[in-house]
């Protein structure tokens, strides 16, 4: 094997999939990468056994076709060290790759790329394609509440929910849940998926905020998506995902509407003083306006009266996680958000319009 490429070229393409490349002492072979010349392609792959990742680079000079798999972490650091448009040389030699640019000179060793485990192999029952903005915009309003670790594996990771032209993510770590709601027109087919959470972090470190459209393969046990010259694989959680229809309020009634700035300002002060445990604060709705307070374990407190631009005359008073509004709060970007409730529950639903394709759930502190 044998190829010469420029610099800049290889650099983004290790730094594609480089973020897959952790220290394993019980399967080492996963701090590498695979590197495959076939035709004038070069492709790099890394995987941690649930996540693959393979980036394709065109070759527009003298290659010779061939595979091997050699460090990562070594392969990125020299690369990311050498001037910028320079031209690398690789070339296999034995068992070992030479990597020539300018005067410097490296020599790693190499492992057959026999040995290198791949999850490119599955077939697909069902593909759809959607945008690239569209689906990192669904992820990034609705990750924040996915388990990590949880006992409940299934909820370590996001839904995806195909049905009746609607795509939905959803995920919940059981005292939270977040629902993103986009309509579709190109599928007909029901289709329930659970992406794991390691997973889904690094499918949006892959993601643009552009319209090219994805092309989204999904078989049995695996997902894959393809992203311009990147192929993302992930293995999908094996479980029942709760159904989310009967955690959403479905006749709620508006509460509060409050400048998201100005609520963001008084939590962050207000929760100094808080439960450091528990992070609990008390939130109460009395003559038109919003009372937040907190106290902690030595008996300090904060309170803090908000005015608001919307207000219903009823009786609102709900202790919270601090943490739980803050995180929604960090994730909208509108200029208010409408606290929703449901007779006869005490679970709080957020919204940042009156139509909005995204809910946020948050279930009551019990202090």
């Amino acid at each position: 094997m044998k190829f010469n490429i420029i610099k800049n070229d290889l650099l983004k393409g290790l730094q594609q999939v480089g973020s897959l490349l952790v220290k394993n002492q019980s399967f080492p072979i996963l701090e590498n990468i695979l590197i495959k010349i076939k035709e004038n392609i070069l492709s790099l792959t890394a995987t941690n056994l649930e996540t693959e990742i393979i980036t394709t680079i065109p070759i527009n000079y003298v290659y010779q076709t061939g595979s091997i798999v050699v460090s990562g972490k070594k392969l990125l650091n020299i690369c990311r060290n050498l001037p910028n448009q320079s031209m690398i040389q690789m070339e296999k030699k034995n068992n070992k790759i030479n990597i020539i640019s300018n005067n410097s000179f490296f020599s790693l060793i190499t492992i057959p790329s026999k040995h290198f485990p791949n999850l490119c192999q599955f077939e697909y029952k069902k593909e759809f394609y959607v945008s690239q903005f569209i689906l990192r915009k669904m992820i990034l309003a609705t990750q924040f509440s996915m388990a990590n670790q949880d006992i409940r594996y299934y909820l370590n990771g996001m839904l995806f929910d195909i049905k009746e032209k609607n795509f939905r993510t959803v995920t919940t770590d059981g005292y939270r849940m977040a629902v993103y709601n986009t309509p579709i027109d190109f599928s007909t087919y029901s289709c329930s998926i659970i992406i794991p959470r390691k997973s889904i972090l690094e499918l949006v470190r892959l993601l643009h905020n552009c319209e090219s459209l994805l092309h989204i393969l999904i078989g049995k046990n695996n997902i894959r998506i393809n992203i311009e010259n990147i192929t993302f694989t992930s293995k999908l959680i094996s479980g029942v995902f709760p159904n989310y229809n009967t955690i959403l309020l479905h006749h709620p009634i508006k509460i509060i509407g409050v400048k998201i700035s100005t609520l963001k300002k008084s939590l962050l002060r207000v929760a100094i003083l808080s439960n450091q445990n528990i992070h609990g604060i008390h939130l109460y709705l009395h003559n038109g306006k919003l009372e937040i307070s907190a106290k902690n374990q030595e008996e300090e407190e904060a309170k803090e009266i908000i005015d608001l631009i919307y207000f219903a005359n009823v009786d609102f008073r709900i202790n919270i996680n601090v943490n739980y509004i803050l995180d929604v709060l960090n994730t909208l970007t509108g200029e208010n958000v409408y606290f929703l409730m449901q007779k006869n529950t005490s679970k709080i639903q957020l919204e940042e319009d009156q139509i909005s394709s995204v809910s946020y759930i948050i279930m009551p502190l019990h202090i």
